[in-house]
């Protein structure tokens, strides 16, 4: 997510009318990414990325430091959450 937060089950999904109906860019690397899976949740697909940086930042680069800084949009508006953490 480049520019803030978004519909956290479907980022391609414009935002309200009453926030002025942007499109938001939601990618990797130089990839937009416009389809998201039935169970797509913001959070999850954020922290499976992280994990994946740091295991790839293991086995290439045994003994070089390096930095991971993750962004969560969960505590910003749009407040969505999954129906299992709701209830």
């Amino acid at each position: 997510m480049l520019d803030g937060c978004c519909n956290f089950f479907d980022p391609s999904q414009p935002d309200p009318e009453f926030k002025g109906g942007r499109v938001r860019w939601f990618g990797k690397n130089d990839q937009r990414i416009t389809e998201f899976p039935a169970d797509f949740y913001t959070t999850d697909a954020f922290s499976d990325y992280a994990v994946d940086v740091i295991n790839r930042s293991v086995m290439d680069r045994k003994n070089d430091p390096f930095f991971l800084h993750v962004c969560y949009t969960a505590p910003h508006y749009p407040l969505h959450a999954l129906p299992e953490d709701i209830a």
